[in-house]
């Protein structure tokens, strides 16, 4: 969506409406299945397989949910299929794992890391990831925002350390983590090449947020920035004492809102002054994409259940 970014978002968006709020979440009970991404990302985002429950759900033509897979041995495009019960699905590959209970919204991911890796992952080889993922219908005006509140209701099941003597909390670790797009959007942007830079930001530069749920080798994660190599671009996260009161405990269930839109401004600020989206205007940036899910790179036994999980807006 392109235009005045103070448009009034009651009328630009499609999304669910809540009250006053929109939720930019489509398909939040996961009734039309999903598609699957492939593990070595060759092929991008292109759907190489597709959950549908048996059959019951048209997820070729409707999903709007993808698995992201990235890393590993496991093959979720072809995964093993099990009915456990009316509306609950289960899809196994490898170590890796997905069960989705659409009567009731929720969603469990796991990873096995003794299945998915060989041996002891080394420092700069890729790792496994486990996660689900969603583009927005429509791109979300990030300068006409008011609250942005995420709305999380899960647990950690289990988080299991199989990585033996050689353990490197450098290079190991098991992660839970929500990250949000912000990307450059401007309606024309002209590049100047005595400068080499564009006059209103590279169209499609971005900014990866990050949401840290779970981290094996912390018991608070602290706010970060850093450059990401893989996608060549910053990311930022906040620190998890903001919207969690206690260390997570495997096991236990836990539930929070908070609105992180401020927390949003805050990484826009601090990419800007690492040298990041130069010459970007906050009112040219939209968001556009989530995930959600494990980043495994260890030989760790992780599950996650997802009892509801929003994005809303006002």
């Amino acid at each position: 969506m392109q235009g005045n970014a103070n448009e009034n978002l009651q009328t630009k968006l499609s999304g669910e409406k809540v009250g006053k709020k929109i939720s930019l979440l489509r398909d939040r009970n996961y009734e039309n299945g999903f598609g699957v991404m492939g593990v070595s990302g060759e092929r991008g985002r292109e759907n190489l397989g597709y959950f549908t429950y048996g059959g019951i759900a048209d997820a070729k033509n409707k999903s709007v949910w993808q698995i992201g897979q990235w890393g590993g041995i496991g093959d979720l495009s072809s995964a093993n299929e099990t009915k456990l019960a009316d509306g609950i699905w289960q899809y196994s590959a490898a170590g890796k794992s997905v069960t989705v209970d659409t009567k009731n919204g929720r969603i469990s991911l796991g990873v096995d890391g003794r299945k998915e890796y060989k041996r002891l992952r080394k420092s700069g080889e890729c790792w496994v990831h486990n996660l689900i993922e969603q583009s927005f219908e429509e791109s979300v005006p990030f300068g006409g925002l008011s609250h942005f509140n995420l709305t999380l209701d899960y647990s950690v099941d289990r988080c299991d350390n199989y990585c033996g003597s050689e353990y490197d909390t450098d290079v190991h670790a098991a992660q839970l983590t929500l990250y949000l797009t912000l990307n450059n959007r401007p309606t024309a942007t002209v590049f100047n090449a005595d400068t080499g830079e564009w006059s209103n930001g590279r169209y499609d530069d971005f900014l990866w947020f990050g949401v840290p749920i779970f981290d094996n080798r912390k018991e608070f994660q602290p706010q970060n920035a850093a450059y990401d190599d893989g996608t060549k671009s910053y990311i930022s996260s906040i620190d998890t004492r903001n919207y969690q009161s206690e260390p997570v405990k495997t096991g236990k269930r836990y539930r929070f809102t908070y609105d992180i839109l401020p927390e949003i401004r805050s990484a826009v600020k601090r990419a800007k002054d690492m040298g990041a989206l130069k010459n970007v205007d906050e009112n040219n940036m939209f968001f556009s994409y989530m995930n959600f899910g494990w980043e495994v790179p260890g030989t760790f036994d992780v599950s996650v259940t997802v009892n509801g999980l929003n994005l809303e807006i006002d």
